[in-house]
């Protein structure tokens, strides 16, 4: 590596970084240090070069003041951005991880080299609040809200293995590095004994992240697999480093395993964006292959916030920023899937194929689903192509209320014909009233009984029995426990009635339900309009008037 004395005009500033040589590194490259800040930054490098398109380079600062303090994580980039320009110009994207006491991992974020200026591309994820002045927003823990009571880890927690697909941790022989192996062995065997050689990464937090090139061997000292490439969290992606915080692994079968895991959170609109890596089974070999997430690329908005997808304003503004992330996560797609529900996981169109036959307005869990194109550099969508279940909810419920607007005037202009008797009917819901002393006549003639509706005034109550007056003497039985009793007066009443051979009382009705009357013999129902608010719940309906009526 040369240095360029030109590329160091900028030293005088806050931080003094000072590039060093390939004589003073061994599996990794300490490009810069700031002795006043007590800074390192270190580059991974695979057989002693780092120098690449996209690039991985991690900070290291005792005090992590660098991470809390307004704007000096931007001002660190821009001075380190500087150093990477000059002695690997061919860098576009750096990949940034920030480390405080014991090597704690604190913060992971990504700066883009835009006008011969490198700055970061989104807000520094980190364990505690600060402001990001480029963009004149607050960062937030990815914890700061939840969707449906799920959020993402925070930075730095562990990542757990699952343990219902076929994973092993294969550690070096001294135990300091270890990746994660997916191999599909006979039943009841182990991997014991196996191990690995790493070169060209440092290994830090004893799994391998980065770039690096790995062999590992059998119990036997025969090399199963090797290659050289990009491990995220010790997971091999072969020729793409994913800088991202993995959420969860898991098998949806033997043959297609996912991870999960957190693009950015907006706190805003209350999303996480997530992605998914996905790695399948060679069963000649019994091996998976590596991990891939750009195709297909699918980006999950996890949120609680349907309306947002009921403005096509907010879908566009969301659409544009995912657009940012497939353009930092998978710069040669030109393409790339948008899903939006309320789960992470085991969604449809996310991280399970879409059946030929699926349907989507069924799927409570999907508000959205739209695939993304890149045209003239620009990411482009239709409306039209959209699954949006929240717009067709929306389309559904407008119909449901015209359809019921049509159905209150057609109920409306019915019982403006309707007799007196065919309103009492439509009052208490059923198709007719029965004349009472007809249908007693006929059932003690006969001895049997009938189901009758009836307007009645009940003029004495007991505990379980009812007295009416109108249209002749009668008792009304009721089950307290299944039923509440009609208040005195005028009611519209169903029920089995049964010929009484007391005199005093015609007939005995076993009550099933009842309409309250407001006015005397229920005159209300001489009011079409009333009925029908009534029926609808629609206190403020009036009718429309055919042009016929107008005119008249």
């Amino acid at each position: 590596m040369k240095t360029h004395l030109k590329s160091l005009a900028f030293l005088a500033f806050v931080f003094s970084f000072l590039p060093f040589s390939n004589a003073m590194a061994k599996d990794n490259m300490r490009i810069a240090y700031s002795k006043s800040s007590d800074l390192e930054v270190f580059a991974d490098s695979v057989a002693g070069s780092w120098c690449d398109k996209a690039i991985i380079i991690r900070f290291y600062n005792e005090n992590e003041e660098i991470y809390s303090q307004n704007g000096k994580l931007d001002q660190a980039v821009a001075k380190v951005g500087k150093i990477i320009s000059a002695e690997c110009p061919i860098a576009k994207a750096v990949s940034i991880y920030g480390y405080g006491k014991n090597k704690k991992l604190l913060s992971q974020t990504n700066a883009s080299l835009i006008d011969d200026l490198w700055r970061i591309n989104k807000k520094a994820s980190t364990s505690s609040q600060h402001t990001d002045e480029t963009q004149n927003t607050t960062s937030v823990s990815y914890r700061d809200f939840s969707v449906k009571g799920w959020s993402p880890p925070k930075l730095g927690e562990p990542f757990k293995i699952a343990n219902n697909s076929n994973e092993f941790l294969i550690k070096t022989e001294d135990g300091k590095c270890s990746i994660r192996y997916n191999r599909i062995l006979p039943p009841k065997t182990e991997i014991k004994n196996w191990h690995i050689i790493v070169k060209g990464n440092p290994c830090h937090n004893q799994i391998l992240s980065g770039k690096a090139s790995i062999r590992v061997f059998d119990d036997k000292g025969e090399i199963d697999g090797e290659g050289t490439g990009y491990f995220t969290e010790g997971y091999f992606t072969f020729d793409k480093g994913w800088d991202v915080q993995l959420i969860k692994r898991y098998a949806i079968n033997k043959s297609e395993q996912k991870i999960s895991y957190i693009i950015e959170s907006d706190a805003s609109k209350e999303i996480h964006y997530v992605g998914y890596l996905s790695s399948d089974l060679v069963d000649k070999i019994g091996k998976y292959t590596k991990w891939y997430g750009c195709s297909p690329l699918v980006i999950n908005a996890v949120t609680s916030n349907a309306d947002l997808f009921n403005n096509e304003n907010k879908i566009s503004e969301i659409i544009e920023k995912a657009g940012g992330m497939a353009s930092e996560l998978c710069p040669d797609n030109k393409s790339f899937n948008l899903i939006a529900s309320t789960s992470p996981h085991n969604i449809i169109g996310a991280d399970k194929k879409t059946p030929n036959d699926y349907d989507w307005s069924n799927d409570k869990k999907v508000f959205y689903s739209v695939a993304v194109n890149k045209e003239d550099g620009k990411w482009h969508y239709s409306p039209d192509m959209a699954h949006n279940r929240i717009t067709m909810d929306k389309i559904i419920k407008e119909a449901e209320r015209l359809q019921k607007l049509q159905d209150m005037n057609n109920d409306y202009q019915k019982l403006n014909k309707a007799s007196f008797e065919k309103r009492l009917a439509f009052f208490h819901n059923v198709i007719g009233l029965d004349d009472i002393i007809k249908t007693i006549t006929a059932t003690a003639l006969t001895n049997s009984s009938k189901y009758v509706n009836t307007l009645v005034r009940i003029n004495k109550i007991d505990i379980d029995t009812l007295y009416s007056d109108y249209p002749v003497n009668m008792t009304i039985k009721f089950d307290s426990k299944k039923i509440s009793p009609p208040q005195m007066g005028w009611n519209i009443i169903s029920g089995k009635l049964t010929p009484n051979k007391n005199a005093s009382y015609k007939a005995k009705i076993s009550l099933d339900k009842f309409t309250g009357c407001l006015n005397e013999k229920c005159l209300e129902a001489n009011e079409p309009i009333f009925l029908v608010r009534r029926k609808y719940n629609e206190p403020n309906w009036l009718p429309e008037l055919s042009e016929s009526a107008e005119n008249e």
